[in-house]
């Protein structure tokens, strides 16, 4: 990931491209604090169909350049040049074996230029950006999570200090594509997800039995979604999810809403209280990966971040 810049005094964008969701962040920093312009999430699925065979679909490719092209829509009314955007690409764009065309083919169409980053620089920005919310208190051991379309990370800290992290290829839309062929799922299915979760993330159960985190946080995404259906289901409509940084979920209240969750189908889903729609199709198997890693540690309390990568991308590069 490139450098910072110099300190910010105006508008400025960041964006990040992930295998799911396209996020465009307009703000500016004051006293130290974030201000936004403008947050702007796309449903772009821009690994969908492409997965298993490491290469991103031509009709992923179109979807991905109309949502840049109205990126750059929004980048001119805050006259911003689209070059000037911070776009950073995740886990589909690193593990894409046409990465460069389809990089290149973008920035011709739209002006942006998308750096890939890798997993561990992936985590570094999600814990500088959960760091900026409050979710991470100064004298408890926290295990980040962070569930993308295509990865998962994983950041365990002492306080504010980082220890550990992790990237894991196992995002939402690998699980679904793996698992999830029909609705809703399958009570085999799950336990399938479960014993892939179970080999694939050893090292993440190896340092839970040994460093023994207190607190969970969750960042955005799901997340954002939980928190948002929590408060459907009390009557409360919240306008802005992230208009807070920082909330807290409890386990009763996590475990009420995966037994709502679980045997739903996407169209049933979309009706419940709260539910973020571009979220509908993710959020069981992001579900069962959250309770898989609730039950590996010992009654955790439960923060939840709408700070993440865009986030540390923008603090990283523009703070003082």
């Amino acid at each position: 990931m490139k450098g910072k810049t110099s300190k910010n005094t105006g508008w400025k964008a960041v964006a990040d491209l992930g295998t799911n969701t396209f996020q465009l962040l307009i703000a500016k920093l004051e006293d130290g604090k974030l201000q936004t312009g403008l947050r702007k999430k796309t449903g772009v699925k821009l690994g969908g169909g492409g997965m298993d065979k490491r290469e991103i679909q031509e009709d992923a490719k179109l979807r991905a350049r109309l949502a840049l092209l109205d990126f750059k829509t929004e980048l001119s009314r805050f006259k911003i040049n689209p070059k000037d955007c911070s776009a950073l690409g995740t886990s589909v764009f690193r593990n894409a074996n046409n990465q460069i065309p389809v990089i290149d083919f973008l920035k011709t169409e739209t002006g942006i230029e998308i750096e890939v980053i890798s997993g561990e620089e992936e985590a570094i920005l999600i814990f500088n950006g959960v760091l900026q919310s409050g979710a991470v208190l100064d004298s408890a051991n926290h295990l980040i999570l962070d569930i993308g379309g295509g990865s998962v990370e994983f950041i365990f800290c002492r306080g504010k200090t980082m220890i550990w992290k992790k990237s894991f290829e196992i995002g939402g839309l690998r699980l679904i594509e793996k698992f999830q062929k029909m609705e809703p799922v399958t009570t085999r299915n799950i336990q399938l997800i479960l014993q892939y979760l179970e080999s694939e993330l050893e090292p993440l159960i190896q340092m839970i039995e040994n460093e023994k985190p207190e607190i969970l946080v969750g960042c955005s995404g799901s997340f954002d979604t939980l928190i948002e259906m929590k408060f459907g289901y009390n009557g409360i409509s919240l306008p802005d999810v992230e208009a807070n940084p920082f909330y807290e979920l409890s386990l009763e209240d996590f475990t009420f809403l995966k037994q709502k969750l679980l045997n739903t189908t996407t169209e049933q889903r979309l009706k419940m209280p709260g539910m973020i729609p571009l979220r509908a199709e993710m959020i069981v198997v992001a579900t069962i990966l959250i309770d898989f890693v609730i039950q590996k540690m010992t009654n955790p309390r439960i923060h939840t971040s709408t700070f993440a990568m865009k986030e540390g991308l923008f603090f990283s590069k523009y703070g003082a």
